[in-house]
Parts: C-alpha cells; structure tokens; sequence
C-alpha cells in the first residue's frame, strides 16, 4: 500500500555503456563529491555507489596475486605498486591475507 502523497517509483534500468560512462566520472571526478556526479547524472547516489563497489570487486576478483612482486618488501616498491598492492588486497581477510 502506497501513504497518500507518496508515489511508487519503478526501477530504472541502465546500459551497461552509460555504467561505464558514470562509473569513469565518478572515478575522474576531482573535488566534486559522489552526490554532485549522481545528480549530474540523474542516477541515485545508491544506485552510483553500488555500481563502484560492484566495480572494484570485479577488478580486485580478476586481478591476480601473482602480479605482485612477493619477494619483495613493501618499502622498495614503486608508489604504482603499492597502489595496486592496496587495491588487489583491500578485500581480502583472514587466511586470504596470509599468502605466500
């Protein structure tokens, strides 16, 4: 049952092209936040966060560990990749965390 004054709103269906498209703003945004490149979008700010979390996940899922450099401490290493190091190990927890 809908309250009086509401009205039901159907879910909006998205290419998989204007994702992308969104999902590149976003990351190239600069200062602007998140809320401001939704409503530049006319996307929810939900739908836009989901669609970044969903992103990295896929990312950091495909990417494998192997690319890391595993003989090697974490200070010698370039600030490109520790950058990667972070993003393909920011998920992982526990035993995920304690390969070798």
């Amino acid at each position: 049952m809908i309250r009086a004054g509401a009205t039901k709103h159907a879910k909006k269906s998205y290419t998989s092209e204007f994702r992308e498209q969104a999902l590149s703003k976003a990351r190239q945004r600069g200062s602007r936040t998140l809320k401001a490149v939704s409503n530049e979008l006319n996307v929810s700010l939900g739908s836009l966060k989901g669609w970044l979390k969903a992103s990295n996940h896929k990312a950091a899922d495909s990417a494998t560990l192997a690319s890391l450099p595993s003989h090697a401490a974490a200070q010698p290493w370039s600030p490109a990749k520790r950058l990667l190091a972070l993003n393909e190990s920011h998920h992982l927890n526990g035993c995920a965390l304690h390969w070798t």
